[in-house]
């Protein structure tokens, strides 16, 4: 558990000079910016306070009068410190993060208590005056859901009930249960998605309550799973993002090893249907996106914002590190398919002016990079990669493409390292730069 579980522990807490956006499966994402908005630090070692790594952001928009304001609770790792806590930080934009200087907000448990050890995946939801916390507790050996109160965000009391979900031995939540909870508040009851894990696969179920202490899990969970063998989820599924709109659900998800993402959507809470080109979102190799752990999702109108957890495969001299980014997406969330659904989060974004190819990011690169481009109005995009002899060594896309933004990766996986040339050619406006890949 403890091995298979690795590459998600450091995240969470589901969007402008926009750097190179992510586009898969007809649906963009746009990192605000190419480095994390919240790095871990490889500053002074002894000082205690300072973060090794950040993860699992949880981040709230104060929507009080005549204030911009956002609130941001996460997983920690001090050089000085043990175990992960609870931290808080602020930011007037969601860019730039400043730590609370009375970190951590909440510690882990005594010795022998069901999270002694970590405490996780932090959710936070605002209910009249006061705030309730759900978050996944670790003990060494099993991971399990708890819950604490707060009359400010800051000072947090842990429930008497804890763990709020204890894992089941012999069941799909024989290992972990209440992992990477979210919460949705409807009239005066709570819907809970949270993660099992029974040692070899992830799964997604509901849970109810009345009173956001005591939880009933649906009969008919889980009620999420990961695909077919072979699939890009084939491991399973991890809550990702939990909310409503009109009469929909949405559960964005999470798969392993690589932290892919996709959607899957149910009007009753029990039958869920996943979007029929999911992944929607997937890491960049060769960046400090290679791993991507689990995010928070603000959404305000058609505007959803998404900050989330990323690492490097290729360790520092402090181990992992894992940081938080910040991207948004210019879909819309008002339409649902037969097929599956387009999911609209994005903050609204005017038709592309002019023929633009973006700078590739990362550049230089290994073995992948993502291109930007817009497209004023209707053309024919070819998008190919040359060497310095002029020739072709792959061809990206060659299609028919109305007026947007768009994005396209070369995985250049089995190309020898050296510069290279990428030309856009759109109806008669070509545009050209350059791109190094370095092994």
């Amino acid at each position: 558990m403890k091995k298979d579980r690795s590459w998600l522990l450091h995240l969470f807490p589901v969007w402008l000079m926009l750097l190179p956006a992510v586009t898969y499966s007809q649906i963009s994402w746009y990192r605000v910016q190419s480095d994390p908005v919240f790095p871990a630090s490889s500053g002074n070692v002894d000082d205690p306070s300072v973060f090794r790594y950040v993860h699992s952001p949880c981040v709230m928009l104060n929507r009080e009068p005549d204030t911009l304001l956002y609130r941001m609770w996460f997983g920690s790792l001090t050089f000085g410190g043990t175990g992960i806590n609870l931290s808080y930080a602020l930011s007037l934009n969601g860019r730039e993060w400043y730590p609370f200087s009375g970190n951590p907000v909440l510690r882990t448990g005594e010795q022998g208590s069901f999270d002694s050890q970590w405490i996780t995946d932090p959710f936070v939801l605002k209910v009249g005056e006061h705030y309730e916390l759900y978050y996944t507790g670790y003990d060494h050996t099993y991971w399990r859901g708890g819950h604490a109160t707060s009359p400010d965000g800051i000072h947090w009391t842990k429930g008497p009930g804890n763990p709020v979900l204890d894992v089941r031995p012999g069941t799909w939540e024989s290992q972990q249960t209440g992992g990477a909870p979210k919460v949705i508040a409807i009239d005066n009851s709570y819907v809970m998605a949270y993660t099992g894990f029974d040692g070899s696969h992830w799964k997604i179920g509901i849970a109810r309550s009345n009173d956001g202490a005591l939880w009933l899990r649906d009969s008919l969970n889980p009620v999420l799973k990961g695909g077919e063998a072979g699939s890009w989820d084939e491991q399973g599924t991890i809550a990702d993002g939990f909310f409503k709109r009109d009469s929909m659900y949405y559960i964005f998800y999470s798969a392993p090893p690589n932290g892919n993402k996709g959607i899957a959507f149910s009007k009753d809470l029990r039958t869920w249907k996943k979007y029929a080109r999911n992944p929607v979102l997937t890491s960049i190799p060769g960046t400090w996106e290679d791993d991507l752990g689990l995010g928070s999702f603000v959404i305000s109108g058609n505007s959803i914002k998404y900050w989330y957890t990323a690492r490097s495969s290729f360790l520092t001299k402090y181990g992992d590190q894992w940081q938080i980014g910040y991207a948004r997406s210019d879909f819309q969330l008002d339409s649902v398919l037969n097929n599956g659904i387009l999911l609209s989060a994005g903050e609204p974004t005017l038709p592309p002016k002019e023929y633009v190819l973006q700078p590739a990011y990362p550049n230089p690169f290994n073995p992948g990079t993502v291109l930007n481009y817009d497209i004023p109005r209707e053309a024919r995009v070819r998008i190919s990669v040359f060497d310095v002899m002029g020739r072709v060594v792959a061809t990206l896309i060659d299609e028919e493409k109305g007026a947007g933004h768009y994005s396209v990766r070369w995985n250049a996986q089995g190309i020898a390292s050296g510069s290279y040339w990428v030309r856009m050619q759109a109806g008669e406006v070509s545009r050209t730069q350059a791109v190094v890949l370095v092994k």
